[in-house]
């Protein structure tokens, strides 16, 4: 934002400022997805919209903490990854798409709750009563239960997740 503030993803600010460049309009929410943009040798960037039938959010619940659902995480169903070179028979494929699944702790521990991306972990830790303080271990505690969420979600979604 103008002020400074991040409303999503911390981790994808260069891409979303790239986007906007090239004309894509922020829906500014703090999940919004961000488009593809392609760019073929010698011509410039395009981007285009994910349709949204080809993602799917899950809605990040708890299976016995109710308030979890007030925090408001989601996550996407699969990674989807096109930065990667693939060589077969010597020839390099650029930006070849791969689609796999995540594991709990990638979403969880790094996604959600790293203080450098969604930070989720203080309003886990307040909601859970713990002290925060560095012996309390709280954060511990906190990645914990948000790694527990995470795995009840992706499998209250029937979407594979690795524990």
């Amino acid at each position: 934002m103008q002020n400074g503030t991040i409303i999503g993803d911390p981790a994808n600010v260069e891409l979303t400022d790239v986007s906007i460049s090239l004309g894509w309009t922020p829906k500014y929410g703090r999940w919004d997805i961000l488009p593809i943009i392609v760019s073929a040798e010698g011509e410039a960037p395009k981007w285009r919209e994910v349709p949204s039938d080809c993602y799917k959010e899950v809605k990040i619940t708890h299976p016995t903490l109710s308030w979890f659902e007030e925090l408001d995480l989601r996550w996407t169903d699969h990674p989807p990854v096109s930065a990667f070179v693939i060589s077969i028979g010597g020839i390099d494929y650029c930006a070849a798409p791969f689609s796999g699944w995540y594991l709990g702790t990638e979403v969880a521990a790094r996604n959600l709750g790293d203080e450098h991306r969604y930070n989720a972990l203080p309003d886990v830790g307040r909601r859970l009563g713990l002290p925060m303080n560095n012996r309390s271990l709280w954060k511990d505690r906190a990645v914990t239960e948000l790694n527990a969420a995470v795995l009840h979600s992706f499998d209250k979604a029937k979407i594979t997740i690795i524990e």
